[in-house]
């Protein structure tokens, strides 16, 4: 139900007054924020013959109940969890109150966060500004929040543009998200070169919808005239989930390139869609000297997921060169910045938005990683060395013997001798063992081999972990 409500927000109610004659209402105008009507609501009761719930706080839009609040005191026995749990409750008694709802904010009078209404308590973010100096240091989390989020023009914007269901879990945009995207089609309107620019934020940080909402923003976007929209990616896989990520959100429409003619096909196409791809797919044919031109078009925007890899050689100058007059922006967790060949920023442009680890890490997007440094004791000479490399590229042929001899150092081969693997093996087990906390591993091994290996030495010793 709130999922179908959305959709009347944004697409308006068919009404039908008279046979034939249909009208479209809209329930909020976007466009000019002044004519709709927002009420604030303190200690709203909700009540039937059976049952009532006490909100705190409740914002109406035209009468609709869209925002609720639920203030705890900064008692440590009653925390924002606590608040949490209060809105969950309330949704389980009265859930056709919250038909309407788009965000939900919980607080203790200092901290605040606000999510979406399927959204789990570690789903839950705070709502801050990326402009400094905007507020004074005294305000607190709450204060900011409530200034920033509830500014009529953001809400609107947040409704509109920034709210997506996949599959039943529902999705809101974060401040950073907002920024990001808002920020970048400013650039698109803008750039003169076709570089857009890059938004630079930690894995882990919803790059993903970013690009959904961006793709949102610039499908309703009139001056782009019904733009084509690519999402290029460096591997099959990344290219499946993100097309995935889009279906899901409701793009039904979007497609995937099958094949290199395919691709060429959809490129050609003179009219607006949105379409996956990897960026191998633009290589030349078997006759053909250079990559052809398959569209002039100034309303085609290239989004390129993890654009640190794969965007300096040759297909990515295929790519530029079939659309010589599109707009190229890329995401990225880890930009590149060696020289001017491989660099990031002079490829796409400068920066759009950047979120680092550590804000992520304190906004609670993001979990922090800890590193601990371990040693695996093992001394082998020369002679041996020399047999362990001979033994690893026995089973290839001589012209991939030499790629490997020039490709790997001995100490790479080194890493997957037996005693070395053995050690390292009974060191995982114990220190897995010995966690106070349950939680999931995972192994980085040089190789799929020696993959095998630790997961065959793991195995057998006593007491490990299921592998």
């Amino acid at each position: 139900n709130n999922k179908k409500f959305h959709e009347f927000l944004k697409q308006g109610i068919i009404v039908s007054p008279e046979p034939e004659t249909d009208y479209i209402v809209k329930i909020i105008d976007f466009e000019k924020p002044e004519n709709n009507d927002f009420l604030i609501a303190n200690q709203v009761v909700i009540k039937d013959q059976n049952n009532w719930i006490r909100a705190d706080l409740v914002i109406f839009v035209n009468g609709l109940p869209m925002a609720i609040f639920e203030f705890k005191s900064d008692d440590p026995n009653t925390t924002i969890f606590t608040a949490y749990k209060q809105l969950r409750d309330y949704k389980n008694v009265f859930p056709e109150f919250f038909h309407y709802n788009i965000i939900q904010i919980v607080s203790d009078g200092d901290n605040a966060k606000a999510g979406a209404l399927t959204s789990l308590f570690t789903k839950f973010f705070p709502w801050k500004t990326l402009q400094k100096g905007k507020y004074p240091k005294e305000y607190n989390e709450q204060e900011v929040l409530i200034r920033e989020l509830f500014d009529k023009s953001i809400l609107l914007d947040l409704i509109k543009n920034f709210v997506v269901f996949e599959n039943e879990k529902k999705i809101v945009g974060t401040y950073v998200q907002m920024d990001a995207v808002n920020n970048a089609l400013k650039r698109t309107l803008k750039t003169k070169d076709g570089r857009v620019g890059v938004v630079w934020h930690n894995q882990g940080t919803g790059k993903s919808y970013e690009m959904v909402f961006y793709a949102m923003k610039l499908l309703k976007e009139k001056a782009l005239n019904v733009p084509t929209i690519f999402i290029v990616t460096d591997r099959t896989e990344l290219d499946e989930q993100i097309s995935n990520t889009f279906a899901n959100a409701g793009f039904k429409f979007s497609e995937r390139a099958e094949n290199i003619p395919d691709l060429r096909k959809k490129l050609s196409v003179p009219q607006g869609g949105i379409y996956f791809t990897t960026i191998h797919k633009f290589q030349t044919l078997e006759k053909e000297r250079e990559f052809p031109i398959l569209s002039e078009r100034d309303n085609i925007i290239v989004m390129t997921d993890e654009a640190h890899r794969t965007q300096y050689d040759k297909f990515a100058r295929n790519m530029r060169r079939a659309l010589p007059n599109a707009k190229f922006i890329g995401f990225t967790g880890t930009p590149i910045e060696k020289g001017e060949l491989k660099n990031t920023r002079n490829v796409f442009g400068n920066y759009i938005s950047v979120y680092t680890i550590s804000e992520s890490n304190k906004d609670n997007i993001t979990v922090p990683i800890y590193y601990e440094g371990r040693k695996a004791e093992l001394n082998i000479d020369s002679k041996e060395l020399d047999n362990l490399f001979k033994d690893f590229i026995k089973e290839y042929g001589e012209l991939e013997q030499e790629k490997f001899k020039r490709k790997w150092s001995r100490m790479e081969a080194l890493a997957g001798n037996d005693k070395r693997i053995k050690a390292i093996a009974k060191d995982i087990v114990n220190h897995f063992n010995n966690k106070k906390i349950k939680c999931k591993a995972m192994i980085v091994a040089i190789s799929r081999k020696f993959a095998v290996k630790y997961k065959e030495i793991i195995d057998k010793i006593p007491d490990s972990p299921k592998t």
